[in-house]
């Protein structure tokens, strides 16, 4: 072949045809030596690509197919669990993330990424279950008075769904009825004592009226139970529990 000439695509289809089955990579089952891994990897710490390189591969990318690869197993993501287990990152690398958290420019880019990610409905959902399972989380002990309350007055009516059982947008309710649209939220005056009238404050969620607003926007009716309440005021808390269910039945 001339050099300087170029290949046509059909040239090119046709000795990739005539390559398959019998061509061999040459480095295939050769392993690098360590002192070449690292000098490598030493050679590409720091390095950071401009924005016309990053374009430019993102163009030369577009319309190609990716290769089909199968979904892990759970075999496979168990041991890759397994694996990650007891290890933490190194100080090079935790180095590594200040300097980049520390200009400016980067920063705000991952924020926005991060903001763009937290837009998908799927990618929220998929983050939200897994930060649950992993904490598995389970009735604290505000909670399980409430839930004890909840047996004994209306036996195998309610479930407790605060472990991401049950999402709207990005709130799960404490505890739902398994028929009714019915839920009810506890409260602690830390996260929810907040005094917010402005409904555009994106803390107004958190106050009392808010969550019960949010919530009706998902056609649920919803009791709040305060930490002072369940402490303080037991038989006041039934018989407001007693109350809302009534107040809604169909």
């Amino acid at each position: 072949m001339i050099k300087g000439s170029k290949q046509t695509p059909e040239a090119k289809k046709k000795m990739s045809e005539a390559k398959k089955g019998i061509y061999v990579p040459w480095n295939k089952g050769m392993k690098m030596l360590d002192e070449y891994i690292q000098k490598n990897r030493q050679g590409h710490i720091g390095l950071v690509q401009t924005d016309e390189t990053k374009l430019k591969r993102s163009n030369a990318l577009k319309g190609k197919k990716k290769p089909n690869r199968k979904p892990f197993d759970e075999d496979y993501k168990k041991w890759m669990s397994e694996q990650r287990k007891g290890k933490k990152k190194s100080e090079e690398w935790k180095q590594k993330m200040r300097v980049l958290w520390s200009i400016p420019e980067n920063k705000q880019k991952l924020i926005d990424v991060g903001k763009k990610h937290w837009e998908d409905p799927e990618y929220c959902d998929m983050i939200l279950k897994s930060i649950y399972l992993g904490m598995k989380v389970h009735p604290n002990k505000p909670e399980t008075i409430i839930g004890n309350l909840l047996d004994e007055m209306y036996p195998d009516e309610w479930e407790f769904v605060g472990d991401f059982k049950i999402k709207y947008e990005r709130k799960c309710p404490d505890f739902k009825h398994k028929v009714k649209n019915l839920v009810i939220e506890h409260f602690g005056i830390y996260p929810h004592g907040d005094l917010i009238e402005d409904k555009l404050d994106e803390k107004y969620v958190n106050t009392e009226q808010g969550r019960i607003e949010f919530f009706a926007k998902h056609n649920l009716k919803t009791l709040i139970i305060w930490d002072v309440e369940l402490y303080n005021q037991l038989e006041i808390v039934k018989w407001r529990i007693k109350k809302f269910v009534e107040e809604n039945i169909d």
